[in-house]
């Protein structure tokens, strides 16, 4: 269906492509034990060894990237629970490595190697202690890549299926798209402008990593928009996300008046400026680089109001339109 293709399988293989031999034969070692229970995993035969005893992130000296992380039994941090998704993949919460006083979390050395993770798409390992005692195994989950950063700031990770598939929803794949992006244009530019740019490009980039959770706030929109996308009429409910018409920081409101129920990548556009509603028509009117393409039968389109509750608040509208990109 045309909400379905908006979720989209990738293989694991193509992940691992890119990594060097001793990288790849490390990941190999988990992804072959996934649902098992094993003892202690030690040093893979090429050296690298696969965990750290005295860190839950470990990050082998030969790379930039962490390898794997492991739950303890019972331990201090607020990591999620593994959910199992039907298709034989999952999906876990990890919570960074404390900094030390005055140090910022993204600059804890093992913190910055799975934030690198996550920027390159880069697989990483999990596997969880099964019980108090020493001698307990622990069961391995398998590779997942890092979708998210959510707003308890713990890294989401979406695991890959036994058969080596992930699904991504076309919010992330925009994100991963966005991001690269970015770091493109920083390579590649030096002068003028362009850095101050790219520092509120990069802002954005977080804020919308960042932005998955606030459940309560998306509990109420999808029950006043009947779990139905305000510009799309997508029913797919996971693939629906808890817009703020004006960012939370700027207006600390979690209001469903300052909130649209959108499709994970038009929430993206929406967050851009690529997307917005004339205040007083409710006409959706698109960006000139969105016109023809896939989203060129939502210009002109009126948005869906809510079945409850209140209606957007049409001054935060106004602003939203206002500043966007739209008739640029």
């Amino acid at each position: 269906s045309a909400d379905t293709a908006h979720v989209s399988k990738f293989v694991l293989s193509d992940y691992l492509e890119p990594l060097g031999v001793a990288h790849r034969d490390a990941l190999a070692w988990f992804n072959t034990r996934m649902g098992q229970e094993v003892s202690w995993p030690g040093q893979h035969p090429n050296g690298w060894y696969l965990a750290n005893k005295a860190k839950g992130i470990h990050k082998p000296k030969d790379s930039p990237y962490a390898l794997s992380i492991r739950q303890s039994f019972d331990g201090p941090y607020a990591d999620s629970e593994v959910q199992a998704v039907s298709d034989g993949s999952w999906v876990y919460a990890y919570h960074p490595e404390r900094p030390q006083p005055g140090q910022s979390w993204q600059s804890v050395p093992n913190n910055a190697a799975l934030i690198r993770a996550y920027d390159d798409a880069i697989p990483i390992a999990l596997f969880r202690k099964t019980g108090p005692r020493k001698s307990d195994p622990y069961l391995v989950h398998g590779l997942g890549i890092i979708v998210a950063i959510d707003p308890q700031g713990r890294f989401v990770i979406q695991g890959f299926s036994s058969a080596g598939l992930v699904q991504l929803d076309a919010g992330t794949q925009l994100l991963r798209e966005m991001r690269g992006t970015v770091d493109s244009l920083a390579d590649a530019s030096n002068v003028g402008e362009v850095p101050v740019m790219l520092d509120a490009l990069r802002k954005t980039v977080r804020e919308i990593a960042v932005r998955r959770g606030q459940p309560q706030f998306r509990k109420s929109l999808l029950d006043a928009y009947g779990s139905t996308c305000a510009f799309t009429g997508t029913d797919v409910k996971d693939a629906l996300e808890a817009a703020h018409i004006t960012p939370f920081a700027r207006v600390r409101s979690h209001a469903v008046s300052n909130g649209l129920l959108l499709r994970a990548d038009v929430h993206t556009l929406f967050d851009l400026g690529l997307i917005s509603v004339n205040p007083n028509s409710h006409q959706i009117h698109l960006a000139e680089e969105l016109r023809r393409s896939d989203y060129d039968f939502l210009e002109g389109r009126a948005m869906t109001q809510p079945k409850k509750g209140s209606h957007p608040d049409s001054e935060l509208l106004e602003l939203h339109f206002l500043s966007s990109r739209v008739g640029a």
